[in-house]
Order: C-alpha cells, then sequence, then structure tokens
C-alpha cells in the first residue's frame, strides 16, 4: 500500500458540490487520521463564492500538475477521503506553501 502524507498531491474522487459530479481530480493531503486523509480539492478555476488558493507550479518540491498555468485550491470544498480512494499521486508541495495553507483550512 502506497504511503501518502500530508503535502503530497494526490488523485481522488471527488465532488466539489453538492450538485456537482464526482470526478477524478487532484487533491492536496493536510491531514491523516488512520485509513482516512483530509484533501482540499485543486480546481482550474477559482471558486466564485469562498476563497481559492492560488498553486503554481513553484509551489511543488517535486512532482506536479500537467497543466503549466496556476491552478487553485478550494479550502471550502476540504474533505475526508479513504486512503485505498487515492488511484495516482502527482507531486508534493514545500514545506512553506502547505505551511502557509494548513493556517488556512
Amino acid at each position: 500500500m502506497s504511503r501518502f502524507m500530508k503535502g503530497d498531491v494526490v488523485l481522488v474522487s471527488l465532488r466539489i458540490a453538492d450538485s456537482g459530479q464526482e470526478k477524478v481530480r487532484p487533491a492536496l493531503v493536510v491531514g491523516e487520521e488512520g485509513d482516512r486523509l483530509r484533501v482540499i480539492p485543486v480546481s482550474c478555476t477559482p471558486s466564485r463564492d469562498t476563497p481559492s488558493v492560488p498553486l503554481t507550479p513553484l509551489d511543488f518540491s517535486e512532482g506536479g500538475l500537467d497543466i503549466i498555468r496556476e491552478s487553485f485550491l478550494l479550502p471550502a470544498h476540504a474533505a475526508w477521503v479513504a486512503r485505498k480512494s487515492v488511484v495516482g499521486k502527482k507531486g508534493r508541495v514545500t514545506p512553506e506553501f502547505l505551511s502557509a495553507v494548513a493556517g488556512e483550512s
């Protein structure tokens, strides 16, 4: 079993809004509890009604997303997911970025 931890950007099936469809998307791991991970979804567009945190290629210490433009974390849509539901890992953010985001989530 792969070990995912705070700061990892993983691929996991999530629903961002109650009316939205669940789909596999990147998410930043900001917490761990047993077999669950606390994640903040990543979107290519900022939220119109809740705060969004820019995520750029420079925020990664390893790996990254498959796009070169800015993405956005959506802290208002943080969720707990099962570790076994993670389908892959895209990279890891810098400790400084994680500290800044963890204080907001």
